[in-house]
């Protein structure tokens, strides 16, 4: 009975902590409205997508690198970079941090990026491709930006 017990608890942690994947195989995103009602990535083979909030350390730290991924990616036929900012205070706030990363930046002061993709981590970096079927996310998101532009 222990041991059932204590196996029951293992199993009830490691849902916890994989709750945001398995909410996305349940749910799925909504992307396609959203990058469509956006205007987002239209025609590009691969959209690279990073969301940032403008009170998250991580995404501080990394602006100087997201910033030259942004513009390195300007006039690329193929792929185009969104930087989105959202879930400040106050879309003030957004807007400010938009600012500080460049003009081709934009807000999401109504969350509608961060509820289609289900954004629960920043930053979050993501690749989309032209079906709008996200291919990669995270780490080896981050790795393909990082290595092509």
């Amino acid at each position: 009975m222990q041991n059932k017990l204590i196996i029951l608890g293992l199993v009830l942690v490691s849902l916890y902590f994989s709750r945001g994947k398995i909410l996305r195989l349940i749910n799925p995103p909504n992307i396609a409205q959203a990058m469509k009602h956006l205007r987002l990535c239209e025609g590009k083979k691969i959209c690279a997508i990073i969301y940032v909030a403008p009170w998250c350390p991580a995404c501080n730290q990394m602006l100087p690198e997201i910033s030259r991924i942004l513009q390195a990616s300007e006039g690329n036929p193929d792929h185009e970079v969104v930087v989105i900012v959202g879930k400040g205070a106050d879309p003030i706030e957004n807007n400010e941090k938009a600012l500080e990363i460049g003009p081709l930046a934009i807000t999401d002061n109504r969350s509608v990026i961060h509820d289609a993709f289900k954004i629960d981590r920043y930053p979050t970096f993501m690749l989309v491709n032209s079906q709008h079927q996200i291919v990669s996310t995270d780490q080896e998101a981050y790795i393909w930006m990082a290595e092509h532009f």
